[in-house]
C-alpha cells in the first residue's frame, strides 16, 4: 500500500510524530477529562478487530464525548476505512447531513 498511494506513508508519519516504539511521546494524549472539552461533532467509526481497542472501549469514549456517533464495522481491524470504503463513506456522508 505504501507503493501505490500516500495514504499509509501519511498514517506512518502521523504515527511518528505520536509515538515511539517505547510509547507515546509526551503530550500526545489528551489527559482524563478533556475529552468532554471538545465540543465539535463527533462521528466514531470502530472496527471489531482492532486488536489496540475494543468496541466497548470506543463506545465508553464516545460516551464521554458530547455530540458523538458511535458505529461498528464487523470484521474490521484497526483502519477500519481500508476494510470498509463505502461503508465508511455512507456513514460520513449520513453524519454529514448529505445522503
Amino acid at each position: 500500500m505504501m507503493n501505490d498511494t500516500v495514504t499509509m506513508q501519511n498514517e506512518v508519519a502521523v504515527i511518528q510524530l505520536g509515538a515511539t516504539w517505547r510509547g507515546f511521546r509526551a503530550g500526545t494524549l489528551l489527559a482524563p477529562g478533556e475529552l468532554p472539552r471538545i465540543t465539535a461533532p463527533t462521528l466514531w467509526l470502530w472496527g471489531t478487530r482492532d486488536p489496540f481497542g475494543s468496541v466497548e472501549i470506543g463506545r465508553a469514549w464516545a460516551g464521554v464525548k458530547p455530540s458523538s456517533a458511535f458505529e461498528v464495522l464487523e470484521e474490521a481491524g484497526h483502519l477500519p476505512w481500508l476494510d470498509g470504503p463505502e461503508w465508511h463513506a455512507a456513514r460520513i456522508a449520513a453524519f454529514l447531513g448529505e445522503e
